[in-house]
């Protein structure tokens, strides 16, 4: 449930790990305990880390190292893809999910015209797409 003075890109990290943790909670026992921790332990630091952000006075350097911080989850998210942990449909959703956190993450480094970032802050980029294995060609 949202609360009215919560920022939106902090309520749609808390519905991520709301989705998420139930799904790592029941990957076999050989990757709960690796990589479903490391996913678990991501979700949760990037959560902490916006609501750091909101409090802080100098944004800029936050929001580039969550930035970084989400760029790994997009990986760990690929190799739950690859490994058959997620099927292309829950891929699909958590990839949606997190590219609107990385989208009004990156809105959130734009929005202030005093912040000026070394490194540009790439929250649009998207999850590798799901190659298409069927032949199209006819004939």
């Amino acid at each position: 449930m949202a609360k009215q003075n919560e920022l939106p890109i902090i309520q749609r990290m808390y519905d991520l790990i709301q989705w998420y943790v139930p799904r790592l909670n029941k990957f076999p026992r050989n990757y709960k305990h690796s990589l479903g921790d490391r996913i678990q332990a991501q979700l949760y630091a990037l959560l902490e880390g916006l609501i750091r952000a909101r409090y802080a006075r100098e944004k800029a350097s936050l929001l580039e190292s969550l930035n970084v911080e989400l760029e790994v989850l997009r990986y760990q998210t690929r190799l739950c893809k690859d490994f058959e942990l997620l099927d292309v449909r829950r891929y699909g959703h958590v990839s949606k999910l997190i590219n609107e956190i990385g989208e009004s993450l990156g809105g959130c480094g734009h929005a202030r015209s005093d912040v000026a970032l070394s490194v540009p802050i790439r929250g649009s980029i998207r999850f590798f797409q799901p190659r298409n294995t069927q032949n199209t060609r006819k004939g």
